[in-house]
């Protein structure tokens, strides 16, 4: 098990073409609930060029399964958590190929992305 969620290995990736027209807002909205700092991310990664996103699932790394821990003394009902980290690149790809070509270079950064199940919380 990966002690940190960056480096944790994702389960299913998609590769998502995030030029023109695709749509941040609608992605965020659609997958996350409008999560307003995940737009700003995305926000941010138009403006530095990104091309394409990688979004993967993760099983929960060390410090995830830390928080969890914390969230179910805090929360009795918490039931389960989901991540996923979603991962930018300037160089546009369709293709796990693609992916596995693409240099330090094309990389503009990630994020993770966590949200729990906790009933009776918004």
């Amino acid at each position: 098990m990966s002690r940190y969620a960056r480096t944790a290995r994702g389960t299913h990736h998609d590769i998502i073409a995030a030029q023109r027209p695709f749509s941040n807002f609608d992605f965020v909205e659609r997958h996350f609930g409008g999560i307003p700092p995940l737009r700003r991310i995305m926000s941010q990664v138009h403006q530095l060029g990104g091309r394409t996103m990688v979004v993967e699932d993760i099983h929960a790394s060390g410090d995830l399964r830390e928080e969890n821990e914390d969230i179910a003394i805090r929360c009795p009902g918490f039931r389960a958590s989901a991540s996923r980290r979603l991962s930018f690149f300037r160089k546009a790809f369709r293709s796990r190929r693609g992916l596995m070509t693409a240099t330090r270079d094309d990389f503009l950064g990630y994020a993770i992305v966590k949200t729990d199940d906790i009933p009776g919380e918004g």
